[in-house]
Parts: structure tokens; C-alpha cells; sequence
């Protein structure tokens, strides 16, 4: 960003010096432009007049108000839908608490101002506690995301997660036996949670035969958030990202009595089982923003 003001400092921009811009006041030729900050869209008028050291502070202080306002423009709006793979393996046996962990966005989302928060985007968090008792449980985190290379504090819940192997299989045509035709674009695929998408339609369909959402490509789909009153989620009124899960998939997939508890009002994720925990890289996870 160009500065939309020059003030000369040195000693022969000193009030009353020799060279001084303006005498006694240190202002010059555009010192009263407006500043535009490219992202935030802000306009600022700067006026610069109280010398050398007021003209220090008045430029910190546009800093700081050009930071802030790039910061607010950068939230996430609630209710956003992120649909990530996670980077690493959680073990109730060997993660501990502090353990820093870390998810990526499988594809664009949608923003309601137009924009997208791209794809392979990071979202980071840490490990908050484990518990071995019964039942066991694993309390995490994640409170950042990556937005064009800036870190953007979140809060999330999770929505939905599907193991590896879920993964996997929503990966895969419905029905391979009929053949895998030309190109990925000719398959069905079975959706993590029963939705069903027809990549050459480029629709996707309900258990019922609803449209429900669109196929971006093949493995990346678009759609409302449909309530699920089983697993307790609800439903959205904007386009969101799902990847490879259904738009009304809600608790878990592919986990034997693994279940997704809240933790009071706050942003921790609770996962829960009577048994030993693992939760691999490469399992699905649908967040969603607070």
C-alpha cells in the first residue's frame, strides 16, 4: 500500500528548519489524501499537524485501525460450513494434552460475500485433555484458520466425523460393477451419511429422491444444511461445502459407539467411547463455525 502521506523527520524537517514541507506544522503536499486499505475497504482521512512526534503516534494508530479492520473483515461468518481431513492420529492411549493437531479444507467454501476460503486451507488447534476413565474421552480444540496464507481465529463445532475408511468409501462409485465409465464425472457415489451424488447430472439426492444439493466436481459437493433431529444438528439457509458427506450428516461415521459431545458453551469438542479412542489421519471432519 502506497503512503498517502510524506513527513520528512530529519533535521531539515524540523518546524521552522531549512527545507522544512510547511513551516512549523512538518506537513506536506498530500498529507490530508485518503488512505485506502486494499482488503478492509476502510477510507481514512489523515491530518498531520502536531509535529514530528504526534505524526509517529497518528501513523501507529492508523495501523493499528487498518489491523483491526483487516482483522474483522477476515471473520468467518457463523455457520460456515468446513470440510476438512484430518493431519493427524488421535489415541487416547498415547495423544496428550498440549499436543498440537491439524485439519485441511478438502475444498473451496463458499463465503456469503462471494468470496472462498480455498481449498487445503489449514485449520489448527491442540489437544485440550484425555481421559482413560469410563468412559474414555478426548477433549480438543481448534480456534485458527488459515485465510490466504493469515491466521484467522474460529471457534467450531463438529458436525459430523467419518473414519478412514468411510472416507474411502464415499471416494468409490455406488456401484463399481457397472463399470467405471470414461471419467469420474460418469459415477454415482454414495455420500458419508446416505445422500446420493449423480456427477453427470451434477445433483445431489436425498434417500428420498430430493434434490438437496449440486456436484461441484466429482468429490466436492454443494448444498443447504439439512436439520438432522437424530444426531441434533439444524438446519442452514446458505450454500455450504460438504465434500464427501451428505448435507444432513450429523455424529459419527464408521466408529463403533463413538459418539460427539458438547462441552457447555464453549468451543472444545468432546469425543467419547467406552472403550480405547483412535481416530486416524485421513478420517473426515465436518466442522462448522460458532
Amino acid at each position: 500500500m502506497n503512503p498517502a502521506f510524506v513527513v520528512d523527520c530529519s533535521i531539515a524537517g524540523q518546524p521552522n528548519a531549512p527545507g522544512a514541507g510547511i513551516s512549523g506544522n512538518n506537513i506536506v503536499p498530500r498529507a490530508y489524501e485518503p488512505t485506502i486499505h486494499p482488503t478492509a475497504k476502510i477510507r481514512v482521512t489523515l491530518p498531520i499537524n502536531i509535529g514530528c512526534l504526534g505524526t509517529r503516534l497518528t501513523a501507529i494508530g492508523l495501523i493499528l485501525l487498518l489491523t483491526a479492520a483487516f482483522s474483522s473483515a477476515q471473520q468467518v461468518p457463523s455457520g460456515t460450513i468446513l470440510p476438512t481431513m484430518l493431519d493427524n492420529t488421535l489415541d487416547s492411549s498415547s495423544t496428550k494434552p498440549g499436543q498440537k493437531i491439524s485439519a485441511k479444507l478438502r475444498q473451496d467454501v463458499p463465503l456469503p460475500n462471494g468470496q472462498k476460503i480455498k481449498r487445503n486451507s489449514k485449520v489448527s488447534g491442540h489437544v485440550v485433555a484425555i481421559s482413560g476413565g469410563n468412559p474414555v474421552s478426548i477433549t480438543l480444540q481448534f480456534d485458527r484458520l488459515e485465510m490466504d496464507k493469515s491466521p484467522v481465529p474460529i471457534a467450531v463445532t463438529l458436525r459430523a466425523l467419518a473414519s478412514m475408511e468411510a472416507v474411502s468409501d464415499a471416494k468409490t462409485p455406488a456401484n463399481p460393477n457397472s463399470g467405471y465409465g470414461t471419467t469420474s464425472w460418469d459415477w454415482n457415489m454414495l455420500l458419508i451419511g446416505g445422500q446420493a451424488a449423480f456427477n453427470g447430472q451434477r445433483v445431489v439426492k436425498s434417500q428420498d429422491g430430493k434434490v438437496v444439493g449440486k456436484v461441484v466436481e466429482p468429490g466436492a459437493i454443494v448444498g443447504e444444511p439439512m436439520a438432522n433431529p437424530v444426531g441434533g444438528c439444524t438446519a442452514g439457509a446458505n450454500e455450504q461445502a460438504f465434500w464427501l458427506f451428505s448435507t444432513d450428516a450429523c455424529g459419527t461415521y464408521g466408529y463403533k459407539d463413538l459418539t460427539i459431545k458438547g462441552s457447555g458453551n464453549s468451543s472444545q469438542i468432546v469425543l467419547q467411547s467406552p472403550q480405547k479412542i483412535v481416530v486416524r489421519s485421513g478420517s473426515g471432519w465436518l466442522f462448522e463455525t460458532k
